[in-house]
């Protein structure tokens, strides 16, 4: 929970994003840890406005009214990995549009679902950011290509 609190882990988010899906992604991601044991979580933000799966140019961003010097971000990411019972792992990845949503309940585990991605889908807008680049490339070449068909279940 500490580095919950640290600067590197602060973005500017709507409202009703970070008490709505965003919350209820991140209540998933505890549940599923006490329910299966632990978990490692990577998090992220992209600029992708006309949803290409590039980056967007910085010029192309909106930005914060007054000074107008903070750009909005327009994606967040999680990637949430576990470790199986047997063996291996498996990971859900979520690339969610910035956007106010507040879907609670089955509501908001449809939507979670829906946005369900492959590693590679996140790391083209984040600026080919490689999330797994420390892992042994066979590995991360395993990871980098999964993709869930469906939330974890909780039980």
């Amino acid at each position: 929970m500490i580095n919950t609190y640290i600067f590197s882990n602060i973005t500017q988010q709507f409202r009703k994003f970070n008490h709505g899906i965003w919350d209820g992604l991140e209540s998933h991601g505890r549940n599923a840890a006490e329910a299966n044991g632990e978990r490692f979580v990577i998090p992220g933000a992209t600029f992708d406005k006309n949803q290409d799966g590039q980056r967007d140019d910085d010029h192309l961003a909106d930005r914060v009214k007054q000074q107008n010097r903070v750009a909005i971000l327009t994606h967040f990411y999680k990637v949430l990995i576990r470790k199986r019972n047997f063996g291996g792992e498996e990971l859900l990845a979520f690339l969610q549009p910035h956007e106010a949503v507040d879907l609670p309940g089955a509501d908001g585990d449809a939507y979670l679902k829906h946005h369900l991605v492959g590693v590679k889908d996140i790391e083209a807008p984040a600026a080919g950011n490689n999330v797994f680049r420390k892992a042994v490339s066979t590995r991360r070449a395993i990871l980098e290509n999964m993709k869930a068909q469906d939330l974890w279940p909780l039980d």
